[in-house]
């Protein structure tokens, strides 16, 4: 009987519920009903096993002298081993900066180079050379008996060793 009652006066009040309490909103003020009931917290039961190992606690576990040591070594070997390996880079960049440095100069002075054979070779008069040869060198062409022909060499220069025998 109590429960109708309750509900019916819920109603009549335009009771609005928001989770386990509720507010009215009638003008007359009605005593605040709350569910109050908590659920205790379940305990986890801890079963022992007998056939388990126990693994130890972090916090307790002690670096013995040995280990310490062997690990600082490694850790000495490490950072030798690693700056060692940057001073090799440093050098190999600084080898390929020098390297493009020369290989750029080299294409400068081949380009010096072929501008100033080029000039050269335009200033070049064969007919100017004949000329001051002949008229105030005195060079005249030579004759037929003058004249060796060498064969079975492809180069263009010919080096003599020995005084060539007369045919």
């Amino acid at each position: 009987m109590n429960q109708t009652m309750y509900e019916e006066s819920k109603q009549q009040n335009h009771k609005n519920t928001y989770g386990n309490s509720s507010y009215n909103h009638s003008s007359t003020l009605h005593k605040r009903e709350l569910d109050l009931t908590i659920a205790a917290p379940r305990r986890r039961q801890l079963v022992e096993v007998p056939y388990a190992p126990k693994v130890p606690n972090k916090r307790n576990v002690k670096m013995s002298f040995g280990y310490l040591f062997f690990l600082v070594c490694a850790l000495v070997m490490v950072g030798y081993a690693l700056m060692g390996y940057i001073k090799i880079q440093a050098e190999i960049t600084s080898q390929v900066e020098l390297i493009s440095s020369m290989e750029s100069e080299l294409n400068d002075l081949t380009i010096v180079n072929e501008e100033e054979y080029t000039r050269l070779m335009s200033s070049v008069n064969l007919d100017e050379i004949n000329r001051v040869a002949r008229q105030e060198l005195g060079m005249v062409n030579a004759s037929s008996d003058q004249i060796i022909v060498v064969s079975g060499n492809t180069d263009d220069y010919v080096t003599q060793k020995q005084s060539i025998p007369n045919e």
